[in-house]
């Protein structure tokens, strides 16, 4: 009960929440115990932070970070996820992206959590995340789904982007003032550019 009630606390739109919903999920002690569906109901009042929790977890799991360095996810022991768990799991690690607010200072660990939902991202879905990363870009774009992106390209995960993707990004820079295009410009010099110069994908 404890649990639940701070997380239902939790202002999703101020940095830090998602440090916040970390360092809550780290206090649960029997947490690879757990299903995703108990993961996804720790708090039923607010399926944000279900979605959050069910990410951060799948974060965990495929970095062998803690709480999973030494031990197995139990209820996945000797089964794959199923298709409604993948789309839960891509569901939360989107909202792990999203939510780490890395145009914020105050955010520090924003670059991490972006980084580790990425590797993710890429693990249980290779062939649809940069897909998915630009259909939430173009329904609420981010700076942290943009720089995102820069990590598909430019962090040895993806190695590359679609035409359209660069486009897109290409966009930003240029039509729009402040953090996105500041963050769209960043991404095509230190990540789109440098890989295209090696690979030569556009």
């Amino acid at each position: 009960m404890i649990i639940r009630n701070k997380l239902k606390k939790i202002d999703l739109s101020k940095p830090g929440a998602i440090t916040e919903i970390d360092l809550i999920l780290h206090s649960i002690e029997d947490m690879p115990n757990l299903s995703l569906g108990q993961i996804f109901t720790l708090c039923p009042e607010r399926e944000d932070i279900g979605s959050i929790l069910v990410g951060l977890c799948a974060s965990f799991y495929f970095l062998r970070s803690t709480p999973f360095n030494f031990t197995e996810w139990k209820p996945y022991k000797n089964r794959d996820f199923s298709s409604e768990e993948k789309k839960l799991i891509i569901s939360g690690l989107l909202n792990v992206i999203k939510y780490s607010h890395i145009e914020s200072s105050d955010e520090i660990d924003a670059i991490d959590y972006i980084y580790a939902a990425c590797i993710a991202l890429y693990k249980i879905s290779p062939e649809k995340i940069e897909a998915e990363l630009v259909k939430e870009l173009k329904l609420k774009p981010t700076e942290s789904l943009i720089e995102a992106l820069g990590m598909l390209v430019g962090h040895s995960f993806k190695g590359y982007i679609t035409k359209e993707t660069f486009l897109l990004l290409k966009h930003f820079a240029e039509k729009n003032s402040g953090g996105l295009s500041d963050r769209a410009k960043i991404v095509l010099k230190e990540d789109v550019e440098r890989m295209n110069a090696i690979y030569h994908f556009l």
